[in-house]
Parts: C-alpha cells; sequence; structure tokens
C-alpha cells in the first residue's frame, strides 16, 4: 500500500462473522421471525458484498485487514470465514426461498476451493497465514498464526484433516510460550505489549483466545477420553490465570503471568465459553468422563504444553 493512498478500512472476516453467527443462532434456537427482521437489511447486502467482493480470476476475497487488525492482504482466516459467511446466508436465503441462495452458495465453494488451492503449502505440510497482492503475482506470508485456526472454526476442513493437524502441531509446538507461564501466542515475534527478545522461547505474550483456540481443537478432533484431558488441560491452564474476580485479560506477560492491555476483554471470555461447551457436548457425544489428576489441576509450571 502506498504511503499517503486512501483505503477503506475494510476487515472481511467481521462481515463474514455476523452471518455465520446468524447462521448457527437459527440452527440452534430456530428463531426464524429474528431472522427474517434482519434478512433484508443485513442478511442480502452482507451475503452480495462477499460475493462481490472477490478476484474474478482466483475466486479469493480481494485484499482486507486481517483479524489482528494490523496487515492488509488476503489471508486464511478471512477466506475460510468467508466461506462459512456465504454458506450460512445461502441456508437463510433457502428457507425464504430467495433465489440468490444458489449464487451464495456457488461462491461459498468456489471461495473453499481457492483457499485451499492458494494457502495450504504441501512443501511445508502447513497452512500460510495468507497472501499479499504484488505486481508479480501473490507473495505467501508464511507466518505460523494462531488464526490458522480458523481452517477448523469456520469449517473449511475437519479438525482430523492431516493438513490441520500438521498446521496445529507446528501452532502448539512453536507458538507455546516456553515459560512457567505458557500458553500460545498470536504469531511468531508477535510485537504487540512486547516483552522479550527471545523469540524461540516467547514467539509473543500468550493470549487467552490463541490458546483457547488449541483446546477446542484438540476437543473437535478427540476421539477418546484422554484426548480430551488435553483440552480439559488446557481450560485449566486458563482458570488458572483467571484474575482475582475470575476476570480474564487479553493476554498475559509471559514471566510474569500478570494481565496485559485490556481486561477484562470479552472476546476472552466468549473462547472460555465456547471451549467448555464444546468440551461438554464432545463428552456427551463420546459417553465418557473427563477429569484431571489432582497433581495436574492447577499446577504452576506451563514450560511444557500440557499437550505434548
Amino acid at each position: 500500500m502506498p504511503k499517503g493512498e486512501f483505503i477503506l478500512p475494510v476487515q472481511e472476516d467481521e462481515t463474514a462473522s455476523v452471518l455465520w453467527a446468524l447462521g448457527h443462532h437459527y440452527r440452534r434456537n430456530r428463531d426464524i421471525e429474528f431472522i427474517d427482521s434482519l434478512y433484508p437489511t443485513l442478511v442480502e447486502p452482507a451475503a452480495e458484498f462477499l460475493v462481490s467482493y472477490r478476484d474474478p480470476k482466483t475466486k479469493l476475497p480481494l485484499p482486507s485487514w486481517d483479524l489482528w487488525e494490523e496487515r492488509q492482504g488476503i489471508f486464511t482466516y478471512t477466506a475460510a470465514s468467508t466461506y462459512a459467511g456465504l454458506l450460512a446466508a445461502a441456508d437463510l436465503g433457502t428457507l425464504f426461498g430467495d433465489p440468490a441462495a444458489a449464487r451464495w452458495r456457488r461462491a461459498a465453494r468456489e471461495v473453499r476451493e481457492a483457499a485451499l488451492k492458494h494457502f495450504y503449502d504441501a512443501k511445508l505440510g502447513r497452512f500460510l497465514r495468507g497472501v499479499y497482492v504484488t505486481p508479480e503475482g501473490f507473495s505467501p506470508d508464511y507466518t505460523l498464526d494462531s488464526s490458522l485456526f480458523g481452517v477448523v472454526l469456520f469449517g473449511l476442513l475437519p479438525a482430523t484433516d492431516p493438513r490441520v493437524v500438521e498446521t496445529m502441531k507446528l501452532v502448539r509446538d512453536r507458538l507455546w510460550v516456553q515459560t512457567a507461564v505458557g500458553g500460545i501466542a498470536r504469531y511468531t515475534n508477535d510485537h504487540y505489549f512486547k516483552k522479550s527478545d527471545d523469540i524461540e522461547r516467547v514467539p509473543g505474550n500468550p493470549w487467552i483466545i490463541c490458546t483457547m483456540w488449541l483446546a477446542r481443537w484438540y476437543t473437535a478432533k478427540a476421539e477418546t477420553a484422554d484426548e480430551l484431558k488435553v483440552a480439559l488441560s488446557i481450560l485449566e491452564w486458563a482458570r488458572t490465570h483467571a484474575m482475582p474476580g475470575g476476570h480474564l485479560p487479553e493476554q498475559l506477560h509471559p514471566y510474569s503471568g500478570q494481565p496485559l492491555s485490556v481486561a477484562p476483554l470479552t472476546w476472552s471470555h466468549a473462547e472460555v465459553i465456547s471451549a467448555v461447551l464444546e468440551l461438554v457436548a464432545k463428552v456427551a457425544e463420546l459417553g465418557v468422563t473427563v477429569s484431571l489428576p489432582e497433581e495436574d489441576a492447577g499446577h504452576g509450571d506451563y514450560s511444557v504444553p500440557p499437550c505434548r
């Protein structure tokens, strides 16, 4: 982006996530009157925007700001949310007999195919954070980013897909903060509220949100009680790092564990709630019971991921 150039502050994942959330709300509550009240003023224009805000050749979304609101490009998380948003809009449109639903569904499939083609690097064995548009084409961003969980969150691929498994294992192994505090950093060499230059051990400050994404992945792919214990141990990590009133901050100091930046943060709380609800549902689905040994509950040293 040339210096001094004016651009729209579009963060496409936010538009897409609203449609995805509305679709989830309807599936859960069957509140068609609520959806009907929003359909012409929100669902239709948002879906049409997602369809139109794409490159006609690649079918990927056009560049926008990433979920962290730090850089402009085309990102795996954004594309995954766009796919899910269009699919949700298509499902809602079908309820109302909207002929546009078929077009939205087709666009969702195109975005998914394009995302898997352009964002998965077979040589690396994992997904890219995204790409940047240059005069020569796409310039890949190889930064390992915890938001690659978006591939699972938005249903681009199942949690057990080998491409997802290898990506999330790398997130776990390389973004886990190797101090007694532990937790997952946003991405490699995160400068926001940076507290350490030891990138190998502290790739960034641990975030509640990103750490819960790891727990949610373990829950999503679990087939046994032992696998669910891993997710539970990560939830225990969040409990041990809550503030005295039970509040959760955005991030933690990597050495002291003290809250950094916003505290409390609604998003942190929402991710913990989602992780708990998904774990409870999976326990019921598998028909198992899950608990941690007393000596493992609330232990003080998280320098090694509890999931290794």
